[in-house]
């Protein structure tokens, strides 16, 4: 092929590129509004909890977090619970994209003598926030440790903190809820993230669609070529775009 004929290639028609670029706006809204989803009720909504120590909370741990690897080797026992009841009735939607797992290591509340448990902890405890509407899309964790006399307690913890990265989120400062800190989510359920783009973009899709469908339907009303508006009234083709004109039958 000539170099010349590429710059002859005939362009992509119009109405082609803006079909892709409304499907591209449409994901990036349905994105933007997935993330939001996620970001506001971990800053506005009722993020405090309660139940941990009640027995009726404990389930069957089916798919414990497991990026600290080596550190903490198994995981016994799950505690699910929900948020408080909302303290006004605007942050009902809010709360309902709120969830919490705990997922715990050992026997908890165990002091960590280290002559006796060694190198591992007795107790060690995952708290996971997960948000997003309608399915949970992005999560926090936050990590607990058995207290210890010594300084390994600390080491111990900041690896585990180094090892879980933007897992942890990232603080935001200045808010609190009444028992804990407010954490931005930083990480991604990336099943829940997919099924609300997907939902999203659908819904921004229809703010193209409906407008379109809206002015076709009047134009055919009004003898006019659904395509560009020009006055065809009889005609089988309009001589403006060249759009086959769809005409009633009688």
């Amino acid at each position: 092929m000539r170099l010349g004929m590429i710059f002859r290639m005939p362009k992509e028609p119009k109405k082609a590129v803006r079909m892709r670029v409304r499907i591209a706006v449409c994901i990036f809204f349905g994105l933007l509004i997935s993330l939001l989803t996620a970001f506001v009720p971990a800053v506005f909504g009722n993020v405090a909890y309660v139940g941990f120590e009640s027995s009726t909370f404990y389930i069957e741990c089916k798919n414990p977090p497991r990026y600290l690897g080596d550190l903490i080797p198994e995981f016994r026992a799950a505690v699910w619970c929900a948020p408080n009841e909302p303290r006004y009735g605007w942050q009902n939607w809010l709360d309902s994209s709120i969830s919490y797992e705990v997922y715990y290591y050992g026997e908890p509340f165990i002091e960590w003598d280290r002559t006796v448990h060694g190198d591992i902890p007795p107790y060690f405890s995952i708290r996971r926030g997960s948000f997003g509407f309608p399915f949970k899309c992005m999560y926090a964790d936050e990590l607990g440790v058995a207290n210890g006399a010594g300084s390994y307690t600390l080491t111990f913890f900041d690896n585990c903190k180094a090892r879980s990265g933007l897992r942890l989120g990232v603080p935001i400062s200045g808010l609190k809820s009444p028992m804990v800190d407010r954490i931005l989510p930083m990480t991604f359920h990336w099943g829940g993230l997919s099924l609300n783009v997907l939902i999203y973009s659908g819904v921004c899709g229809l703010f193209f669609v409906l407008p379109t469908v809206i002015r076709r339907m009047c134009r055919d009303r009004d003898g006019l070529c659904a395509e560009c508006g020009y006055k065809i009234e009889e005609l089988l083709v309009c001589p403006e775009c060249g759009r086959a004109a769809c005409l009633a039958v009688d």
